[in-house]
């Protein structure tokens, strides 16, 4: 259950001149340093906007303390989880405790093993930024079942349904206009989202539900903004939805 199938890519990392952005964290937020500008992370805006609710109502059921475990063991996990795969795509050596795959690398390799239309790997964790407007870092960038796609690997303390993982869909849209304004235009996006029970489903951005998801980041962009009243970026904010 832990080994990964024999699985086919090419490696191709200087099809795109991708460079590297410096992060830095200030007053809790994610900025990137692009070189013009320090700007907020997808996340950031993400995090900014969001409904909190249902969030606060989970951390009143079951305590702050008890949240935090748990949210700091699944951030251990998934960082595990992230590298691994990573390193997998790259044909670099991973590290074995025990001699057995952790509960991580166990996810990563049930990631990898659905993984069947992967064609060639472009980059790894590879920093977007948008007009300085938002900036991230993409999981994988590749070419997959023959387009052009920003992959994002997602964990799950239980699988979720597609109307529970519009943050996901916007993360893609975010790195798919950055990636198109700075590269080339991206065709897809993919979640590939597991579970510690090795459930596996693929989310996928395409030209049927692109622009829903655009509209929602683009509002969520323009409420951060306007939150942070900065009125030079709400004009080049209505540029883009032209």
């Amino acid at each position: 259950m832990g080994n990964i199938k024999k699985l086919s890519w090419m490696l191709q990392l200087d099809k795109y001149p991708y460079q590297n952005f410096s992060r830095e964290s200030v007053n809790g937020q994610r900025l990137y340093n692009t070189g013009e500008a320090k700007v907020p992370s997808v996340t950031t805006i993400l995090s900014a906007t969001e409904d909190r609710s249902k969030l606060d109502a989970w951390i009143k059921r079951v305590g702050v303390e008890e949240a935090e475990r748990i949210k700091k063991k699944a951030s251990e996990r998934g960082t595990l989880m992230h590298d691994t795969i990573e390193k997998r795509l790259l044909g670099q050596q991973i590290e074995l405790f025990n001699s057995e795959p952790s509960e991580a690398q166990q996810m990563a390799n049930t990631v990898l093993n659905n993984m069947v239309g992967l064609n060639y790997v472009y980059g790894c964790e590879i920093s977007l930024n948008y007009k300085n407007m938002w900036a991230g870092t993409a999981d994988l960038i590749c070419l997959y079942e023959n387009q052009l796609t920003i992959g994002d690997y997602k964990q799950a303390n239980k699988m979720k349904r597609e109307e529970w993982v519009t943050n996901y869909y916007c993360q893609l849209v975010a790195y798919s206009m950055a990636h198109t304004e700075m590269y080339g235009e991206v065709e897809q996006g993919k979640i590939f989202m597991v579970t510690p029970k090795l459930e596996f489903k693929e989310f996928e951005l395409n030209k049927f539900n692109y622009e829903k998801y655009k509209k929602i980041w683009l509002d969520r962009v323009e409420l951060y903004y306007k939150n942070k009243e900065s009125s030079d970026r709400q004009t080049n904010l209505h540029d883009m939805r032209v």
